[in-house]
């Protein structure tokens, strides 16, 4: 075998490797979203839980039972200059008062991993998928903050 062929084996392999290395990994073991969050703030739901299911938020963070809950969607996912993680989802609605409902959500991760904030507005109706995402505001009605609870 010539060492151009090898050369190029190897390049192959390297690249490969490269590609199905921990940084290239699958989103769903990258999703720092993932996980239980609750506040002792005043917010709609008390506890967040993000997983391979979807969501479900609760009314208490001692709830059992689920007010509301849906499938989510990762539409982009990008890391900013201090290490937080931001994502923009798509979640909706299966089940409880919003169900069929669309929401556009902007989520940030702290660096930590601990903490998280978010927005989330109706999308419009019919959906548009060229409608932007919310802006991230503490000020905003429709913005939360939790911590990541202890699972």
């Amino acid at each position: 075998m010539s060492s151009m062929k090898v050369c190029a084996i190897e390049l192959s392999v390297m690249l490969f490797l490269g590609a199905a290395g921990p940084g290239n990994a699958e989103p769903e073991s990258r999703d720092e979203h993932l996980g239980t969050w609750t506040t002792n703030r005043e917010a709609e739901f008390q506890k967040v839980v993000w997983d391979a299911r979807g969501f479900r938020q609760y009314t208490r963070a001692s709830d059992n039972v689920p007010l509301v809950e849906g499938a989510s969607k990762v539409i982009a996912r990008w890391k900013d200059a201090e290490g937080n993680t931001w994502f923009r989802l798509l979640d909706t609605v299966t089940r409880g008062p919003f169900r069929g409902m669309v929401f556009r959500v902007v989520q940030e991760v702290s660096r930590s991993g601990r903490e998280q904030e978010l927005v989330s507005h109706l999308a419009s109706e019919p959906f548009d998928p060229r409608e932007d995402f919310p802006v991230m505001d503490p000020f905003d009605v429709d913005y939360a903050r939790y911590d990541r609870a202890g699972d």
